[in-house]
């Protein structure tokens, strides 16, 4: 019997082309390149909770993603996980956000022929082997999760209080569950800070580090904290990407700051709005007052309405 004959050379490479683009649309993440400003950093720590705090556009969601998407496929590339069937939970503020959020996850990270499953029990992704990512909305009720001891719990953005000290309980059994929080801290010092970021900043500077000495070093045993960074950081951010972020007009330096470069700051006593910032909108506000004379937004800065601490700032 003759074999087959080849087909031309141009059918193979159109064979070989699909068969390639196939396979990248099912694992994506195959293709995510972490950076070393942070990303790696935060692959490899081993410590139970990683805080993640850097500026809009350093990629914490992405980094968060790859993380739990290769621990449910068990092919983690920067550390030891569990060989038994993963369960991790992604706490996003709302489900409309992270419905948002979907269409890039799965184009970039999760791939297509992970089934996405709605049921009373909550919404996941199930992998092959049985792992499940589920997804939680923070402004919902958690009942369907009593019970279940994850190995992975990701806060995309601030938890609330009670939320935070609930999941800090589940860590029991064979499964000791380890915690990524990742959020753009324009929350100011909160309970977050409390939890993390201050017990991880005093505990190197007994030691004599600074902050960029502690990221550099990390030698906290529980907690691994990344409060820096940025878009620049970023090397999937051209230039005009990072020319946008920088020419916005934020309320305060202070939130220029958290929102450019990362880390936290202490509104507290702070005013509601920035000189500078109004000064940058002046048009706009002198129309407002010329259709709202009785109400300047002058004294809006005035002293007597400085802003009183926020629900969100040390509780």
């Amino acid at each position: 019997m003759k074999p087959a004959p080849k087909p031309p050379e141009w059918r193979q490479r159109l064979i070989a082309r699909s068969v390639l683009q196939q396979f990248r649309e099912s694992r994506p993440a195959d293709d995510y390149r972490p950076h070393d400003l942070g990303q790696v950093q935060f692959h490899t720590a081993s410590q139970t909770i990683r805080g993640v705090f850097p500026g809009n556009g350093w990629g914490k969601t992405t980094a968060a993603a790859a993380e739990i998407d290769a621990w449910c496929r068990h092919t983690c590339r920067w550390q030891e996980t569990p060989a038994w069937p993963i369960v991790a939970v992604w706490f996003c503020p709302q489900y409309s956000q992270f419905g948002l959020l979907r269409e890039q996850l799965e184009t970039d990270i999760i791939g297509r022929n992970i089934p996405w499953r709605k049921t009373q029990d909550g919404s996941y992704y199930e992998y092959p082997d049985g792992s499940r990512w589920y997804v939680a909305s923070a402004d919902r009720k958690w009942s369907f999760l009593q019970g279940i001891n994850p190995d992975l719990i990701m806060f995309d953005e601030m938890p609330s209080g009670p939320l935070w000290r609930e999941m800090m309980m589940r860590r029991r059994g064979t499964r000791k569950t380890r915690f990524i929080v990742a959020a753009t801290a324009t929350d100011g010092m909160n309970h977050i800070a409390d939890a993390v970021y201050i017990p991880w900043r005093d505990h190197h500077a007994t030691l004599g580090l600074s902050e960029d000495a502690a990221m550099d070093e990390q030698r906290h045993g529980n907690i691994w904290c990344w409060p820096s960074g940025g878009i620049r950081d970023n090397p999937g951010a051209d230039q005009t990407d990072v020319d946008w972020y920088e020419q916005t007009v934020w309320t305060s330096e202070k939130e220029k700051k958290v929102r450019l470069h990362g880390g936290f700051e202490d509104w507290t006593g702070d005013a509601v709005f920035a000189g500078s910032a109004i000064e940058a909108m002046r048009a706009e506000i002198d129309a407002w007052e010329g259709l709202n004379p009785t109400m300047p937004i002058e004294g809006m800065i005035e002293p007597q309405f400085v802003a009183q601490p926020r629900p969100g700032d040390r509780r």
